[in-house]
C-alpha cells in the first residue's frame, strides 16, 4: 500500500522528506550563524561538539533500527529517528542564537535593559 495507507502510525515518504529538508535547512543555519560568532572569537567547542553530535546521531540511529534488522522497518525506524535527532537539534541551536542574541544586546554599552529575575 503506497502513501502509509493502511499503516496509520507512518508518515507518508514524501512528507518525511519534506520535514526532514526542513530540519536540516534549519539545522544548517543555525550552525552556520553560531560558527560565525564563534570563530570571531577564536572558538572551536561548536564544531568539535557538533562533529560529536553527528557521530552520535549516526550511532543512536543505527541502534534504534538494530531490532528490526533485516526486516523493513529498519529502514523506517532509523529514518525516523535520524529526522526526530535532527529536528531537536535544530531547535537546540535556534534557541542558542536567540540567548547569544540577547548576551550581546545586554552587554552593548549604553544600553539599559531589565533583566530578568
Amino acid at each position: 500500500m503506497s502513501g502509509g495507507r493502511g499503516r496509520p502510525h507512518l508518515r507518508d515518504d514524501r512528507t518525511r522528506a519534506r520535514e526532514h529538508a526542513f530540519w536540516d535547512a534549519l539545522l544548517n543555519k543555525s550552525y552556520g550563524e553560531l560558527r560565525a560568532i564563534e570563530e570571531a572569537d577564536g572558538g572551536t567547542d561548536l564544531r568539535d561538539a557538533q562533529r560529536q553530535w553527528l557521530k552520535f546521531r549516526e550511532a543512536d540511529c543505527a541502534w534504534a533500527a538494530s531490532g528490526y534488522e533485516g526486516g523493513t522497518f529498519a529502514n523506517v525506524v532509523a529514518n525516523e529517528c535520524f529526522s526526530l535527532a535532527t529536528a531537536r537539534r535544530a531547535i537546540d541551536l535556534s534557541n542558542a542564537i536567540q540567548e547569544t542574541d540577547n548576551r550581546f544586546r545586554l552587554a552593548e554599552p549604553g544600553k539599559k535593559e531589565e533583566q530578568p529575575q
